[in-house]
């Protein structure tokens, strides 16, 4: 088993709260999703209300913002199609 640092595994959430905003993970009593991205404008995007682990959650919010990189600046190494819940 090969360990690997979450910057690793997720590069571009590791880009974007370090330059473009935050992520919120778990749920509240103002939203159905689980795993939300944000910036100062608000929101970006936001995943299902549920995920079978905590893992398929962080890479739905990969791929998305890994489309979200792409579409603003032209510059992504996707793994695969952002999710259809992107905002």
């Amino acid at each position: 088993m090969t360990s690997s640092s979450a910057d690793d595994r997720y590069p571009h959430l590791a880009k974007w709260v370090k330059a473009h905003g935050w992520i919120e993970i778990g749920h509240d009593d103002y939203r159905r999703s689980f795993i939300r991205v944000l910036d100062i404008g608000g929101m970006v995007w936001e995943g299902e209300e549920s995920y079978p682990t905590l893992e398929e959650a962080l890479d739905a919010a990969e791929q998305a913002v890994a489309a979200w990189i792409d579409q603003q600046f032209g510059q992504s190494a996707r793994r695969s199609p952002p999710p259809d819940r992107a905002t």
